[in-house]
């Protein structure tokens, strides 16, 4: 028996091209055995199931939900439902009964094996995959989206009850003990991890592998939009994964070594980085030319006209920690308005919809019962000084206000390249307003454009 088995699960996606790699590089390099965990919708003639040992085939639901229905009864719905807006609900409710498929029907044919790869059809490998390291799980560098990533990993097989058993940690109530700010795939892997005592098992090694997709294939999740030229329909999904795993490439060989092993791999790459090079100066040239008063003023007026823009004497504003004031106005879509939460990883730019604040305030007009945890949760970690009840009691006596005369409230926003480039407005002061704003039904929101903060 071979000491290695790759599981690929999911929907066969990437094509012909990614599939070699993944034979160059993973399967002949580590001697391994394939096994392909998908569903009858997917029964086609390529060169996957002609490879694979084991073929592990389910019926295709029209409703994956129906799943959790038949083997679960607890907390799943409540908690995928925290995970609407960030692939959780749509992406992850999927995947993760491959995981649980596969742990309650093939667990015996995985402990056959020294080793466990643990991955998706649609990771192309552009160089030999690592060995096993014993009482190690191995996963690729990036993509955590604040928790750990989720899309490869190789791990002892005897661990991998704990390490598939998912769908059994998100139906329990062991969910309860982890922070519920912003659930996704990421995230849930990670506390996963955590619950099982597994996360001090983990060891990330450089990334030699990225996500593809033909032209045209179906996502329940991202849309690729990087096309790889000269290499007929194949996309990236996650140019930082494309690039993190060509630089590590040329890093561990060379330039030539690289040009000589894939070199349209390694032409895309230098076009990547030189776009993603400029953009970067790009942003730092307009910020500072946006110093410049003058320039600040063209560039407004021939920018953001759009936005009914418009200035004035300044005026100055007292936000409690301090003195704001701002010159000029605009009035954008509610929907382009994004909150800056407090992370473990610093601010985080997040979608007014999906800020705690908002779901809490939201939950007043939608009849539904007021789940206050998760915007509880975030006061209490980031702000553990205050009282927490009296901060309720505002927020909703703000409501109240606010429901009266919402003309009257603005929110105060940063003066930055995505601004100008986007309409994506940051708030820097006004994020219960603008939640309470959005949950009552306005569309457009005035916001002053901040100049200077004097903080007291």
């Amino acid at each position: 028996m071979k000491d290695y088995l790759v599981v690929l699960a999911g929907s066969p996606r990437g094509g012909e091209v990614t599939w070699n790699y993944l034979y160059k590089n993973v399967l002949n390099v580590l001697d391994a055995d394939l096994a392909i965990c998908t569903t009858d919708k997917f029964l086609e003639n390529n060169s996957l199931f002609q490879k694979a040992k084991f073929k592990w085939i389910f019926e295709e639901y029209d409703d994956f939900f129906d799943y959790y229905r038949e083997h679960f009864d607890k907390n799943w719905e409540n908690y995928f439902n925290k995970g609407l807006d960030t692939g959780l609900y749509t992406s992850g409710s999927i995947h993760f009964v491959f995981k649980d498929y596969i742990l309650k029907n093939h667990i015996q044919e995985l402990k056959n094996y020294k080793y466990i790869i643990y991955s998706r059809f649609d990771q192309l490998h552009i160089s030999p995959h690592p060995i096993g390291v014993e009482n190690k799980i191995l996963i690729p560098e990036g993509e955590d989206y604040f928790g750990v990533c989720d899309r490869h990993a190789m791990f002892p097989s005897s661990m991998s009850e704990k390490y598939l058993n998912i769908c059994d940690f998100i139906d329990s109530d062991e969910t309860m003990k982890f922070e519920d700010t912003y659930l996704n795939c990421e995230v849930t892997y990670k506390n996963q991890l955590i619950n099982n005592n597994l996360i001090n098992n983990v060891s990330r090694f450089p990334r030699s592998q990225f996500t593809t997709a033909l032209k045209g294939e179906s996502t329940n999740w991202r849309v690729p939009s990087y096309k790889l030229y000269f290499i007929s329909k194949l996309m990236i999904k996650y140019p930082d994964e494309f690039i993190s795993s060509m630089k590590n490439q040329i890093s561990n060989n060379s330039v030539l070594y690289s040009l000589f092993k894939n070199f349209l791999f390694t032409l895309n790459f230098f076009y990547l980085e030189i776009r993603k090079q400029l953009g970067k100066v790009k942003r730092i040239f307009f910020n500072y030319l946006l110093s410049f008063k003058i320039l600040n003023i063209i560039f407004s007026y021939l920018i953001l006209s759009k936005y009914k823009y418009s200035s004035f004497k300044q005026k100055k504003f007292d936000a409690g920690y301090g003195e704001i004031s701002s010159s000029s106005k605009v009035v954008v879509p509610i929907d382009k308005v994004y909150g800056n939460l407090y992370s473990s990883t610093g601010y985080r730019t997040t979608p007014l919809d999906q800020t705690p604040h908002y779901k809490y305030i939201n939950s007043f007009y939608n009849s539904q019962n007021i789940n206050k945890e998760e915007y509880i949760n975030y006061l209490k970690k980031y702000f553990p000084e205050i009282n927490h009840d009296e901060k309720l009691d505002t927020f909703k006596n703000l409501k109240n206000e606010v429901e009266k005369n919402p003309n009257n409230f603005f929110i105060l926003i940063k003066r930055d390249f995505d601004l100008f480039k986007t309409g994506k407005v940051k708030i820097i002061d006004g994020l219960h307003r603008a939640a309470i704003l959005k949950s009552i039904g306005i569309t457009e929101l005035d916001c002053f454009i901040v100049d200077e903060i004097t903080y007291s």
